[in-house]
């Protein structure tokens, strides 16, 4: 799984990305952030129940500042797994 952030093109933000680089498809299990400052909703676990196919991308989520005129700022990592026929294998990821 390779994950990584863009800024929004039209607001203050980001996106988070995704994309599966395995040969198996991926469950994102859960996003959190931490250490947040001005982020709208604050910080949290947030389980997106997205799985991706091999080679598959998606946008997964936005982060934005509470205050649009205020710095803001935040760490994540998620979890995923690998969905495999004999079962679900668990990963985790700072980013």
């Amino acid at each position: 799984m390779v994950a990584w952030t863009e800024d929004l093109p039209s607001r203050r933000g980001v996106a988070l990305y995704f994309r599966n680089v395995s040969d198996e498809p991926v469950r994102i299990v859960s996003i959190t952030l931490y250490e947040c400052t001005n982020v709208s909703g604050g910080c949290s676990e947030y389980d997106p129940g997205i799985t991706l196919q091999p080679g598959e991308t998606e946008r997964v989520r936005t982060i934005e500042p509470f205050d649009p005129q205020g710095y803001f700022r935040y760490k994540w990592r998620y979890r995923s797994m690998s969905v495999w026929r004999d079962g679900a294998h668990p990963h985790a990821e700072d980013a």
